[in-house]
């Protein structure tokens, strides 16, 4: 287990105490930890791509360098991404990568050169209305042949459950 252990030797009256400090070991596997799967395209990911990279003890290891390459997919959709993260204390890498304006599957694959990779399967999408909400006017009585006093308003949100201006 990684940390900073306080060790004091005694030997009659004598004494002595230790600072002794176990550091993480070299990276030996990397984990994916969170990241969105379906992107905007032309857009920042809403969510960072975070992997966590531990020794073979399992400790997080800090400062490690974790390379993250995008492998464009067969239709072209591939993302720009930050070529090297660095791990944080806790082990942890992001990058947030922003998609291009090609539609698709590609992978972005998170490597350090003392471990295994491991890839993110990403989709890039275009906005497309995706629901529709009423605003103003859904409940309401008339008579016959009159008017109904408020006009019907509603909000259309694509499938990133962001309002689409202009939609109708």
């Amino acid at each position: 287990v990684t940390g900073t252990y306080h060790v004091r030797v005694e030997v009659g009256a004598l004494q002595n105490r230790f600072v002794l400090t176990n550091a993480a070991g070299d990276p030996a596997a990397i984990e994916i930890v969170d990241g969105p799967y379906v992107i905007p395209a032309l857009e920042p990911f809403l969510e960072p791509l975070v992997v966590r990279v531990k020794d073979q003890y399992g400790n997080l290891v800090p400062g490690a360098p974790v390379a993250f390459v995008a492998v464009p997919g067969s239709s072209g959709a591939s993302a720009s991404v930050q070529a090297i993260a660095n791990t944080n204390d806790e082990g942890f890498a992001f990058v947030t990568p922003v998609a291009n304006g090609m539609e698709g599957a590609y992978d972005i694959i998170a490597s350090n050169p003392r471990g295994p990779a491991v890839t993110f399967a990403l989709v890039n999408e275009f906005p497309r209305p995706f629901a529709a909400t009423h605003v103003e006017g859904a409940e309401q009585k008339q008579y016959v042949l009159k008017e109904f006093p408020l006009g019907l308003s509603s909000i259309v949100r694509d499938q990133f459950s962001r309002p689409m201006p202009g939609v109708s």
